[in-house]
C-alpha cells in the first residue's frame, strides 16, 4: 500500500490534463462520425432516389416536374441539416416518446419481433431506423451490444424456423437485410476500404479488359483484329467453345486473362485475411454465433458447411457488395468502366465458390481455370474462419454494460418525426397479438396514434432517452451504490494525495489491505496530533463498511472488476469497497502514461474514419453536383423547346372517359358494376399539384360516386414486380394501360 500511496502523491498533473484532453477529443471525434454517418445515409438515399427518378426520366415515363418535385428540396440543400420548425407536439408527448423509445432499445424482444413480423415493403425504413436512429451512436459501446442483442434473438427466431440449411440466409430477408446495413456502419466501410481501394486503384489505372469468357474473348478478339487492320479474319464466327479454345491466340489470352483475375482476388483475400483483427467485433460476434448455432440447430453439420454459412455473411453479404458495387458503397466517386466492372465481377465469384467450398462445374466452365486456385486458397480461408469466430460472447459484453451504464441517466436522440409516428403504429400492430406481457403498460403509456406528416413538415424532434430500462426499479438501487462507491473514491484519493505516507520499512509488507494501511495511517495522525486526518480516515473506512452492507454492491463490484479484467476476484466472492478502490487505483497509477498512448492510438484511428466518412461524403456530394447540373440542362431545354413554339397550349389537368370507353381501351379488366349502370358511368383522372399524383373521379348521371388516388411511381413499381392488374374497389385494372394512359394524355402531351 506504500507503493500506491507514494505512487497517488506522485501523480502529475500533466499527464492528467493529457488524458482529459484526450477523453474531450476522441468524444469529440465519435459524436462527429454518428453525425456524419447519419448524413451519408440520408445522402445514399436520396442518391438511390435521383438514379431511380432520372432513369424513369430519360426513358420519358415520367415528367421533369414530377422529377423536381421530390428531388429539388434535397438538391437545393448545400448540406443536411435538423430542421429548425417546430414539430407541434407537446412537452409530454416528446416525454412519452422518450420513454417509448426507451423501451424498446431495452426489449430486444420488442424489436427483434417488429424485425421478423414487418412487411418486406416496410422494412428497409425500418432497418434504418433501427440502425440509425434507434441506435445511431455506433462508438457506443451500450448501444451496440443492445443492438446485437436485437440481432441475437432474430438469429434464433431464423435458425429454429429453417428446415432446410441451404437455405438459410440466401433470400432478401428482412433478417439478411439487417446483418448487411450493420456490417455496413463506419467501422465497417473503414475496413472495406482500407482492403479493398488498393485493388481498386490499380484496376483504374490498368483498366485491361480481363473476360475469360471464351464465345465473348472470341468474338472481342475478331472485332478487334479486324478493326486494327481493316482486314476479314477468316474464323468461323459460330465455332463452339472447343474448337475456340484449339486457337492459340485465343487460348493464350484467356490464360495471361486468368492469371491478371487471381491476381486480384489474391490480392483482396490476403488483404482481408490480414485484417482479422481490425474486423469490428459485431461483425466477427454474427459470425461466431452462425458458427455456434448452426451446430445447436443441426447437429450433424459438418464444418464445411458451417464454413459457408460464416462466408455466406462475411463475404457475400459484407464484402461482396462492397466489391461488384462500390459506387454505391461509396467507395469509388463513380461506377467503374465495363472492364473494371467485369473483373470485379470475376473476383466476386470466386471469393462466393471459395466462401461456398464449392469448385466450378459444368454450368460455368468458363471459370474453370480458376479451380485449382481455389484448392490452393481454401485452408488459409479456413484459417481465416477460425481466427474470425474465436471472439468473446455478447452475455459477458452485456453483463460488464450493465455496470458501464450506472453512471449515465439520460442522453437526447434526434429522429424525424414521421420515423416515431412509424415506430408507434408497427408497435401497436405486431405487439397486439404478442403474449409478452411486458408489452403492455408501453402500450397503455403511449398516445393516440397519429397520421405521418408531409414531407416539408417532418421536422426532427428531440427525445430524452434512458440509459436504463424505464420499468427496472433495482437499477435505482444500483445507481445510489455507484453514487456512494464514486464519492469514497474521491475522498480517498485527495486524502491520500494530501497526506505524508507511513515511514517505509519492513512492517509496511505487513500492511497487505488499504483498510489496514488507512487504520495504520490514522494511528500516526493521532500520535502527530493530526485530528482532522484522523476524522476523515475514521469516516471512509465507515463508508466503506456501510457501502458493503448495501443492497447490490456485490453485483455491482463484481461488474467493475469484470470491466477491468480481473475475473478472479469474481470467483472469490464480494470484495470491499476499498479492496475494489485499491485494484483500480493500483492499475490507474501503473497504466496512466500507458493509457495516454492508447487513447493517442484510439484518437488517430477515429480521425481515419473521420476521413473516410468524409471522402464517402464528397464522393456522395459530387454525385449530387452532377444530378443537379443535369436536370438544370434539362429544364433549360425544356424552357427552350416551350419557348420556341409558334402556339402555346394549356397543359391539360384533367381527361374524362366513359366506362365502355376505358373497357375499349383494356384499362379496365373486369367490374362487378351492374350494367345500367356501367353505361351512365364516367371516369375524370385529374392530375393532383404533388407531382406523380392522379385522382380518379367516378361520377353517374352527373352524381359523384366514387374517388380514388393513383400514384405514378407506385404503378410503375407494380409493373416492375410483374404486378399487371390493381384492384380498387369494384375496378379491376390494368396497370400497364393505366401507364399508357396517364403517359400519353399528361406527361407526353407537354
Amino acid at each position: 500500500m506504500y507503493g500506491l500511496h507514494v505512487g497517488l502523491r506522485g501523480l502529475s498533473s500533466s499527464i492528467d490534463e493529457q488524458i482529459r484532453g484526450k477523453e474531450r477529443i476522441v468524444a469529440a471525434q465519435k459524436e462527429a462520425i454518428v453525425d456524419e454517418a447519419r448524413e451519408n445515409r440520408v445522402r445514399e438515399l436520396q442518391v438511390r432516389e435521383l438514379d431511380q427518378k432520372i432513369e424513369l426520366l430519360v426513358k420519358a415515363k415520367i415528367s421533369l416536374k414530377e422529377v423536381l418535385a421530390t428531388t429539388d428540396p434535397f438538391l437545393n440543400e448545400q448540406h443536411h441539416t435538423h430542421a429548425t420548425k417546430e414539430s407541434g407536439m407537446t412537452p409530454e408527448e416528446l416525454n412519452t416518446y422518450g420513454k417509448f423509445i426507451s423501451f424498446l432499445r431495452h426489449e430486444p424482444e420488442a424489436l427483434a419481433l417488429m424485425t421478423r413480423k414487418i412487411e418486406n415493403t416496410n422494412a428497409g425504413r425500418f432497418i434504418e431506423i433501427l440502425i440509425f436512429y434507434i441506435f445511431g451512436d455506433h462508438y457506443d459501446r451500450i448501444e451496440e451490444n443492445l443492438l446485437l442483442s436485437v440481432c441475437q434473438r432474430v438469429l434464433k427466431h431464423e435458425f429454429e424456423e429453417c428446415e432446410q440449411r441451404g437455405s438459410f440466409m440466401r433470400g432478401n430477408s428482412t433478417f439478411s437485410n439487417l446483418l448487411t446495413q450493420y456490417a455496413r456502419r463506419p467501422h465497417g466501410i473503414s475496413l472495406l476500404r482500407s482492403c479493398l481501394s488498393p485493388v481498386f486503384e490499380k484496376l483504374l489505372s490498368d483498366g485491361k479488359n480481363n473476360e475469360v469468357v471464351p464465345s465473348k474473348v472470341y468474338v472481342q478478339y475478331v472485332n478487334e483484329y479486324e478493326q486494327r487492320t481493316g482486314e476479314s479474319l477468316a474464323w468461323d464466327k459460330d465455332a463452339n467453345e472447343e474448337d475456340i479454345l484449339k486457337k492459340q491466340e485465343i487460348a493464350s489470352l484467356i490464360e495471361t486473362r486468368v492469371q491478371s483475375v487471381i491476381f486480384y482476388a489474391n490480392t483482396v483475400l490476403e488483404n482481408i485475411f490480414a485484417s482479422v483483427s481490425r474486423i469490428p467485433f459485431g461483425i466477427r460476434w454474427i459470425c461466431a454465433t452462425l458458427w455456434s448455432m448452426s451446430k445447436d440447430r443441426w447437429g450433424d453439420i459438418t464444418a464445411k458447411e458451417r464454413y459457408s454459412l460464416v462466408g455466406g455473411f462475411i463475404f457475400l453479404r459484407f464484402i461482396g457488395p462492397a466489391l461488384v458495387t462500390p459506387s454505391a458503397m461509396g467507395l469509388l466517386d463513380q461506377k467503374p468502366g465495363p472492364n473494371v466492372q467485369r473483373t470485379l465481377v470475376l473476383i466476386q465469384k470466386i471469393i462466393q465458390n471459395l466462401s461456398n467450398g464449392v469448385l466450378f462445374g459444368s454450368k460455368e466452365t468458363a471459370m474453370a481455370p480458376f479451380n485449382a486456385y481455389l484448392v490452393e486458397c481454401e485452408p488459409k480461408l479456413h484459417n481465416f474462419f477460425d481466427e474470425l469466430v474465436d471472439v468473446g460472447t455478447l452475455e459477458e459484453r452485456i453483463q460488464m454494460d450493465k455496470f458501464l451504464a450506472l453512471g449515465s441517466t439520460e442522453k437526447i436522440l434526434t429522429f424525424r418525426m414521421n420515423d416515431v409516428f412509424f415506430l408507434h403504429a408497427l408497435f401497436l400492430a405486431l405487439s397486439a397479438d404478442s403474449k409478452n406481457e411486458t408489452f403492455v403498460p408501453i402500450r397503455e403509456l403511449l398516445p393516440n396514434l397519429r397520421s405521418e406528416v408531409s414531407r416539408k413538415d417532418n421536422v426532427h424532434i428531440q427525445l430524452p432517452v434512458s440509459f436504463r430500462k424505464p420499468t427496472d426499479g433495482r437499477i435505482d438501487k444500483f445507481g445510489e451504490v455507484e453514487q456512494s462507491f464514486d464519492e469514497l473514491k474521491s475522498q480517498l484519493i485527495s486524502l491520500l494525495r494530501t497526506v505524508s505516507p507511513l515511514d517505509h520499512g519492513g512492517a509496511d509488507e505487513t500492511v497487505a489491505s488499504l483498510e489496514a494501511y488507512l487504520a495504520a495511517l490514522r494511528c500516526t495522525a493521532i500520535e502527530r496530533g493530526e485530528r482532522g486526518v484522523s476524522v476523515e480516515i475514521a469516516m471512509i473506512l465507515e463508508q466503506s463498511s456501510a457501502l458493503l452492507e448495501a443492497d447490490g454492491w456485490e453485483e455491482f463490484s463484481k461488474g467493475l472488476f469484470l470491466n477491468q479484467g480481473h475475473s478472479e476476484f469474481v470467483e472469490e466472492g464480494s470484495a470491499t469497497p476499498l479492496a475494489v478502490i485499491s485494484e483500480l487505483l493500483q492499475q490507474h497509477v501503473h497504466d496512466r502514461e500507458g493509457l495516454v498512448l492508447r487513447m493517442a492510438r484510439e484518437e488517430e484511428m477515429l480521425q481515419e474514419v473521420l476521413h473516410e466518412i468524409g471522402q464517402q461524403r464528397k464522393m456522395l456530394v459530387r454525385r449530387i453536383d452532377s444530378y443537379r447540373a443535369y436536370l438544370d440542362n434539362v429544364r433549360k431545354e425544356s424552357y427552350k423547346k416551350k419557348s420556341d413554339k409558334k402556339s402555346r397550349r394549356t397543359a391539360v389537368n384533367s381527361v374524362k372517359y366513359s366506362h365502355s370507353q376505358l373497357e375499349e381501351k383494356g384499362v379496365i379488366i373486369s367490374s362487378s358494376m351492374a350494367g345500367d349502370v356501367k353505361k351512365h358511368l364516367m371516369f375524370e383522372f385529374v392530375r393532383q399539384s404533388e407531382g406523380g399524383y392522379f385522382e380518379v373521379r367516378a361520377s353517374y348521371r352527373g352524381l359523384s360516386v366514387m374517388k380514388m388516388e393513383l400514384n405514378f411511381e407506385d404503378l410503375l413499381e407494380r409493373q416492375h414486380q410483374n404486378k399487371t392488374q390493381l384492384e380498387i374497389r369494384d375496378i379491376v385494372l390494368n396497370v400497364n394501360k393505366v401507364l399508357f394512359l396517364l403517359n400519353k394524355k399528361f406527361v407526353l402531351e407537354e
